[in-house]
């Protein structure tokens, strides 16, 4: 299960719904989990928050963050308190699921003969960013989107290059290249000799 993106944006913004807090998102996933677990799975992934703070609609202003953009076009223009922000829900987000896990299945018992992995792909997406070269073909860009579009939505120009040498698709999602990183690594969690999970 990979979830939150979106989520925390509104938290950013202030505008989730019905005065919902992180921990709202969090008990989300786990009641998610209850129902997949009540078809008779007892294997789970939970996929960890990426740092979103690298992302061009969060990023700092010295590392490619847009001032505004067709996804949040009012954008307060400190957009160093933005991207901090985004980076401490993120890894509050992350710290609380490292705990709960362990707390669900272990003392709690909510989900009896399951096991969960927690796939940290915050640290896989934090190492392409930091090493893209060792992940995405030339021209191994992590600092600008593949498209940008216009505030407006539209037009949506692409940047010279093959787009999975580009970390990011546009200002948040991954690109396709991004997601062939974190595919392959998925099979290693599954595998379970990933170094990017924690197994329970």
């Amino acid at each position: 299960m990979w979830i939150g993106t979106n989520d925390l944006g509104d938290f950013l913004t202030d505008s989730s719904l019905g005065e919902t807090t992180i921990p709202d998102y969090v008990d989300c996933m786990f009641d998610r989990f209850d129902g997949i677990y009540a078809t008779g799975a007892r294997y789970f992934v939970l996929m960890n928050l990426a740092p979103l703070q690298l992302s061009p609609l969060y990023g700092m202003p010295d590392a490619g963050g847009l001032n505004a953009s067709h996804y949040w076009t009012d954008k307060p223009s400190n957009i160093t308190e933005v991207s901090g922000k985004m980076k401490e829900y993120t890894k509050l987000s992350n710290s609380i699921f490292d705990y709960r896990v362990p707390y669900e299945l272990l003392i709690k018992r909510r989900y009896p003969g399951a096991k969960i992995a927690i796939f940290d792909t915050n640290t896989l997406l934090t190492d392409i960013y930091n090493n893209p070269t060792k992940f995405l073909p030339a021209p191994a860009v992590v600092d600008k989107p593949y498209i940008l579009c216009d505030l407006s939505g539209s037009p949506c120009p692409q940047q010279p290059g093959n787009i999975e040498g580009y970390m990011w698709y546009d200002e948040l999602p991954p690109s396709p290249g991004t997601d062939k990183v974190i595919a392959t690594e998925f099979i290693n969690v599954v595998k379970g000799t990933s170094k990017y999970a924690t197994y329970w």
